[in-house]
């Protein structure tokens, strides 16, 4: 018993985090820190055709994917009760699975989706619509996330970003230099083919490689207005706070009232903070206190 008691009350010891197999000891400090710093697992953890990037975090996020689905696996082959969580998991994922059904139905399932944006005439069905869209879950054009204020740990402030570009970045639809036609023409035919394979071009009437030049070309009128990733100010110093009410005058066509209402969780939020480069008034650029750091930010709500 007192041995048993002992090994109770016996705290482990901590042990530092830092695994020293991940160095490279053969490089020097002052030369490449960073070589330093991950050539022992860079070389332990050499990159392959599935991966553009491979750290410690991925192979938690990989490890996290293979636990839930198991879990999930498991959860779908059980006889579950009616209406359970367990039930409601199986019942989705099931569907997902079954595939000869997803190929039945096409797009049919999107339709009454469809048909909303189709029913679009002004600017404020549009925003409605956009709204409507981000309370699905779906960050159409923007996407708004909670995250610590990076000046005050203390709060946790709203934050939206710039969206909508399904090649991530203006450059690739503005510019020549480099793979960047090819891109634009790789994009295009994964585009066509994947309207045709889903039947949107027989159910809009229009042919498949024309639906994706119309959405390359609103994704590249959509790139021009957005901000430049190599001439952003990095790491911090660009966004300046603005009260919420000010900023919805700013920009009421923005309807951010609407956008705050369903984001809110507790409390109510006070700031509203654009990014300078990107609030103007009377052709100048506005000044003011500046606070949030993240370099894809378009606005933040504190």
């Amino acid at each position: 018993m007192a041995v048993i008691a002992t090994g109770c009350q016996h705290k482990a010891q901590l042990t530092s985090g830092i695994n020293p197999d991940n160095f490279d000891t053969t490089a020097r400090l002052e030369d490449d820190f960073y070589q330093y710093a991950c050539g022992g697992w860079m070389a332990k953890n050499p990159l392959d055709a599935e991966h553009a990037r491979y750290g410690a975090f991925d192979v938690l996020a990989e490890n996290a994917l293979k636990n839930v689905n198991d879990i999930i696996d498991s959860v779908s082959k059980n006889e579950n009760e009616a209406g359970s969580l367990a039930d409601k998991i199986a019942t989705l994922y099931n569907i997902g699975m079954d595939s000869v059904k997803l190929q039945e139905q096409g797009v049919a399932p999107l339709m009454p989706y469809l048909e909303e944006i189709n029913a679009l005439k002004t600017r404020e069905d549009v925003w409605a619509e956009l709204l409507k869209m981000h309370q699905r879950g779906n960050t159409v054009l923007f996407g708004v996330f909670g995250e610590a204020d990076k000046d005050d740990a203390n709060m946790c402030i709203a934050w939206a970003y710039q969206g909508g570009l399904g090649l991530g970045d203006r450059d690739y639809y503005l510019l020549d230099e480099g793979n960047n036609k090819n891109i634009r023409k790789g994009y295009i035919d994964l585009m066509t083919k994947e309207f045709a394979m889903a039947g949107y071009d027989k159910m809009s009437g229009k042919k498949a490689d024309k639906l994706a030049q119309m959405v390359m070309a609103f994704e590249t009128r959509l790139a021009k207005s957005h901000e430049h990733q190599a001439r952003e100010p990095r790491p911090a110093g660009h966004l300046q706070p603005l009260h919420r009410g000010r900023g919805h005058r700013l920009r009421p066509q923005h309807r951010l009232e609407g956008l705050l209402h369903h984001h809110e969780h507790h409390g109510g939020h006070e700031e509203l903070q654009h990014r300078s480069a990107q609030v103007h008034r009377r052709g100048q650029q506005s000044a003011g206190r500046h606070r949030c750091g993240d370099p894809e930010s378009l606005l933040c709500l504190a």
